[in-house]
């Protein structure tokens, strides 16, 4: 049990175990750590698991100013203290945040991770342009082998969908020819082109 001082005042941590992929629990509104204990329990006889009580919830501060909104729990951000080497006193440890209104949890740690991403999780982009898609690409492919059909890799090994918003209405279509003709020429592609997907829908 720990408590890190974090934007809005002390957030409380309950962390244990070692070994294994971390996991990080994160309640809901008027939940606390105590909801996964369960849990806790379980996964630490095999590696390390994590719970912290979010702003004014379980033995965490409350704000100073009842501020609850997403955006500021976007600023919990905890760091690892002295003692809790390998980790440098400091660095980031878990965060929560969001992205186009998804909640997401994040950790990290200088222990070793055996493990790495797939294909199982990837980002999805609705571009609504070709210069949209452009960028995307040229900004997040790093792995020329595994371009296809839009998906690409970024230097992480995280998988991101550059989806042009059109073709989404394209196969929405009723017309088992026109359908075909997207799919057979979206399956020829790296990076999606608009003005191909386009073509092959209206016939041309």
């Amino acid at each position: 049990m720990t408590q890190i001082s974090g934007p809005a005042g002390f957030l409380h941590i309950d962390d244990g175990g070692a070994g294994g992929v971390p996991v990080v629990f994160v309640h809901s509104f008027a939940g606390s750590t105590a909801h996964w204990a369960a849990q806790l329990t379980h996964l630490r006889k095999t590696r390390r698991a994590v719970a912290l009580d979010m702003r004014s919830h379980g033995q965490s501060d409350s704000p100073a100013r009842d501020e609850y909104a997403v955006e500021s729990l976007a600023g919990d951000i905890f760091r690892y203290t002295k003692g809790q080497e390998p980790d440098k006193e400091g660095t980031i440890a878990h965060a929560f945040f969001t992205i186009e209104g998804q909640g997401f949890a994040a950790m990290d740690s200088a222990r070793e991770h055996n493990f790495t991403f797939n294909e199982a999780i990837s980002f999805i982009v609705n571009c609504k342009t070709q210069k949209e898609i452009d960028y995307y690409w040229d900004k997040l492919s790093a792995v020329p082998e595994a371009e296809q059909c839009g998906w690409l890799k970024d230097k992480y090994g995280l998988s991101w969908q550059i989806v042009p918003t059109a073709m989404g209405d394209m196969l929405k279509d009723k017309d088992k020819k026109k359908l075909a003709r997207v799919t057979e020429a979206f399956l020829k592609m790296k990076k999606f082109d608009i003005a191909a997907l386009k073509r092959a829908y209206k016939g041309v």
